[in-house]
């Protein structure tokens, strides 16, 4: 893989709480969009600033990872002098220093929205250019994915309030006004629009030919070129139909949400383009423990090794294993064979490495280590296994066993759907952990928290996360 270069456009960064501040634009802003987006390379590169963003320790790097959102789960240890950790812990979001990171999330993640609707903007000058088809399809993409992040994270809990339940601001335009708030149904009818043109767009990425991993270079179909390399770090056609998946499953709808999640997974057992993890690379000098060739859509961060460093050498992440993780890997529906005890949960290692990086690796460009998981191959198979636990309790375990399988663990053989239903749960709380998916699947499901020592029963002031001050006088 040839080295990407990332250049921030300097005035998207720019932002606050309230959206009639965060979308003003500066004085530069017309003479920026008028030079960056002469050239199909100032796209690329815009868009690239949009990946980059992502994985800021606000968003991706950290918080909406193995920070904030698994803080809240219960994956780690907490310090008794830490008042933030112990404010996260009892889900109390109104202590300054929780708002802000919690401000931040939303700040970011509309940050990208508004950079994505620079880009679509000017999309017209691109119109007859080689490329255009690949760079609106992750354009399109990418503004349906951050707005359904923003809904998981802000908008309310479906099952119990309903889709017409108020939600979101959803930003069609790169104008500076703030928007009115729009229903979960109308928030999702918006991001369905903009994963069907995505789909129809990318249905001629080269991702189904060369994979996640490789590079035009590498195939038929032409010379190397930033924007085809490593596609399973951008935007891309499987990252599209599993996200549609994805947001199937948070309407509530099952039927669509398993047709879409098989059809992702039959697609990729043909093509191979994302494929499970194979168990014995672990053997290797460069083990992928981030399980990076399962990412459908992932980010590189360049910064990902001073971040090991920063968080995990430095044990600001220890994970709580006695009496809560140990269990679960090796208890019940657990396996000690399971491969993702090499993340360091075992009583030989005192430090989470999944997300380990060393200079070697920088040096050696082991390009796994430098992934954030967005959406992973194990989520399509959850999803379908999910829609089926009372319909088709048969096929639900099917479906669990073949990612069991996958981790090298026994197949279990359950009847009832409760059973599997529990095995399901504890299946994903072992696969998530770093990632900072358990808390937005807790919600989705209204679903009790697991803790250590202690049960905490679902709540609606749990679930939402609360939207920043400035929003409710700005948008409303």
């Amino acid at each position: 893989m040839k080295k990407i270069t990332i250049i921030i456009p300097v005035l998207l960064l720019l932002l606050c709480a309230g959206c009639n501040k965060f979308l003003d634009v500066r004085p530069d802003e017309n003479t920026y969009e008028e030079e960056i987006f002469k050239t199909e390379n100032g796209f690329t590169k815009a868009l690239n600033a949009v990946y980059k963003d992502l994985t800021e320790s606000t968003l991706y790097g950290e918080e909406l990872k193995y920070g904030l959102m698994d803080k809240l789960v219960g994956y780690w240890q907490l310090s008794g002098n830490d008042v933030n950790a112990r404010a996260i812990d009892n889900f109390n979001y109104s202590v300054i220093g929780v708002e802000q990171d919690i401000n931040a999330l939303w700040s970011g993640l509309y940050n990208a929205i508004h950079q994505t609707n620079l880009i679509i903007k000017n999309l017209p000058t691109l119109e007859n250019q080689a490329n255009y088809n690949i760079i609106a399809g992750e354009a399109y993409g990418l503004r349906a994915f951050l707005h359904l992040e923003v809904l998981k994270l802000f908008g309310p809990v479906i099952k119990q309030e309903g889709l017409d339940k108020t939600a979101i601001p959803v930003y069609r335009t790169a104008g500076k006004e703030a928007q009115k708030f729009s229903t979960a149904k109308e928030a999702l009818a918006f991001i369905e629009e903009d994963l069907q043109k995505a789909l129809s767009l990318l249905k001629e990425d080269p991702i189904q030919v060369v994979g996640r991993a490789g590079s035009k270079e590498d195939s038929p179909l032409g010379e190397y070129y930033a924007l085809f390399d490593r596609r399973g770090i951008r935007m891309n056609y499987y990252a599209v139909k599993a996200l549609l998946a994805r947001k199937s499953q948070w309407e509530g709808d099952n039927n669509k949400a398993y047709d879409r999640a098989m059809e992702v997974i039959k697609e990729l057992n043909e093509t191979k383009a994302v494929k499970f993890v194979d168990p014995y690379t672990f053997w290797e000098s460069t083990p992928d423990y981030r399980f990076s060739s399962e990412n459908i859509f992932a980010v590189y961060d360049n910064d990902a090794l001073s971040k090991y460093n920063r968080n995990f050498l430095s044990y600001d992440y220890v994970m709580q294993l006695d009496n809560f993780l140990y269990p679960l890997y090796y208890n019940g529906t657990g396996d000690e064979y399971d491969i993702r005890i090499n993340w360091g949960i075992d009583e030989y290692s005192d430090t989470f490495s999944k997300f380990k990086v060393a200079q070697s690796d920088v040096e050696n460009q082991n390009y796994n280590v430098f992934e954030i998981q967005l959406i992973a191959l194990p989520e399509m198979y959850f999803i379908a296994m999910e829609s089926k636990l009372q319909s088709n309790p048969t096929e639900a375990l099917e479906l669990l066993n073949e990612v069991r399988l996958r981790r090298e663990m026994g197949a279990l053989e359950l009847e009832s759907p409760r059973e599997i239903a529990n095995a399901f749960m504890d299946e994903i709380r072992r696969e998530y952990i770093g990632e900072g998916f358990l808390f937005s699947h807790y919600k989705r499901r209204f679903h009790e928290i697991y803790k250590i020592g202690k049960v905490v029963p679902p709540s609606l002031d749990i679930f939402k996360l609360p939207i920043p001050r400035n929003e409710q006088i700005y948008n409303r």
